[in-house]
């Protein structure tokens, strides 16, 4: 019972430098100083309780703020731009394109690219769509 009170103390004190440190981050408004806090989230605070302050902060965001985080955070989340003009092989430049492009990118060419077809080639597509989605 003493390892789990000790352990109840230790916690207490790794939450109270936690929030110490957040403070002065706060204060200072200083890159260096929120870099350096990941050293101390990792050390003192589990996956789930990191998981949790960064789902608490990216929902205090606006969904725009919400993207360019994650772009900065996430690199494979940064836009790559418009697709560029094709060399080689179409299909393969625009597999690599996708691969590369942001969810948002990726929605958004998507639906500009469905509304310029022909109307018999959307729906075409939307029956290709269906049977992917049934398989």
């Amino acid at each position: 019972m003493n390892e789990n009170i000790r352990s109840l103390a230790d916690q207490e004190d790794a939450y109270r430098r936690i929030a110490r440190y957040v403070s002065i981050a706060l204060i200072l408004g200083e890159p260096e100083s929120w870099l350096q806090l990941k050293i101390l989230f990792k050390g003192y605070l589990s996956p789930q309780e990191r998981a949790a302050l960064a789902f608490a902060a990216m929902r205090s965001l606006s969904e725009d703020d919400r993207v360019q985080v994650a772009a900065h955070t996430i690199p494979e989340w940064a836009e790559c731009g418009s697709p560029l003009p094709t060399l080689f092989d179409l299909a393969d430049e625009a597999k690599w394109w996708a691969s590369n492009a942001s969810p948002k990118e990726l929605e958004t060419y998507l639906l500009c690219c469905f509304n310029e077809l022909d109307r018999h080639r959307q729906i075409e597509f939307s029956g290709y769509l269906q049977t992917r989605c049934a398989a």
